[in-house]
């Protein structure tokens, strides 16, 4: 984003925004498909990969 000032420079200012798997665009945030705990996260992440048949072992 860009905005000019008023001694004619301009500022720019980096804005990022958020993708899910599908290409929807997400602002500010990406809600996750499954909410677990934050001690849960690692052990649900693993399951999710090794379900996928391209991350499959």
């Amino acid at each position: 984003m860009r905005r000019p000032l008023s001694d004619g420079f301009r500022i720019t200012f980096p804005i990022g925004y958020m993708a899910d798997r599908h290409g929807n665009i997400h602002h500010p945030k990406v809600e996750p498909d499954e909410k677990v705990k934050p001690d849960d996260a690692l052990e649900a992440a693993v399951h999710w990969l090794e379900s996928q048949p391209d991350c499959a072992r």
